[in-house]
């Protein structure tokens, strides 16, 4: 975990803050403190399956409903198979990964992420302890699922 006293970082390493006893902190900060406020960077990124694996890659989860053509699982090298926070096949028709639909795509797809908070907090997890790579099957990962769903893990879902 990284740790930043810095409320000025949160911009910088999209993170959220929580609170901390001092008593976890060993007392260090004096007696007038109680609690602290602590920035926890969140590490994702995004790849596509056929990249190749690195080892920087962290815990790699594929975040599509169905697997990547041409891609083995052996070559895949995945931690898990979240196929339920991938869109759902409506949606992904309807997007049909048109650059011009991109931003109503995220927002819908944001939309459908609100009933899968608990698999969200698992991933959150996983990315405060270490590198997380979420692998999509598309060929431009940019106009993907896969952004919108690192912003979440980083950011959280907005009101």
């Amino acid at each position: 975990m990284q740790f930043t006293r810095d409320a000025a970082a949160l911009d910088y390493v999209s993170c959220s803050p929580f609170r901390v006893p001092v008593a976890r902190l060993g007392g260090r900060l004096g007696r007038d403190t109680r609690w602290i406020e602590v920035i926890v960077t969140v590490q994702v990124q995004v790849k596509r399956a056929r990249e190749g694996v690195e080892r920087c890659d962290g815990y790699r989860v594929l975040v599509d409903r169905m697997w990547p053509r041409g891609v083995s699982k052996d070559t895949a090298r995945l931690g898990e198979w979240a196929r339920e926070l991938a869109p759902s096949d409506e949606l992904r028709r309807w997007f049909g990964h048109d650059p011009e639909r991109f931003g109503e795509f995220a927002r819908r797809y944001a939309d459908e992420l609100r009933g899968q908070r608990d698999a969200l907090s698992a991933l959150r997890r996983r990315a405060r302890e270490g590198q997380l790579t979420l692998v999509v099957g598309a060929r431009h990962v940019e106009h993907s699922n896969g952004p919108v769903l690192a912003d979440v893990l980083r950011r959280g879902l907005r009101r």
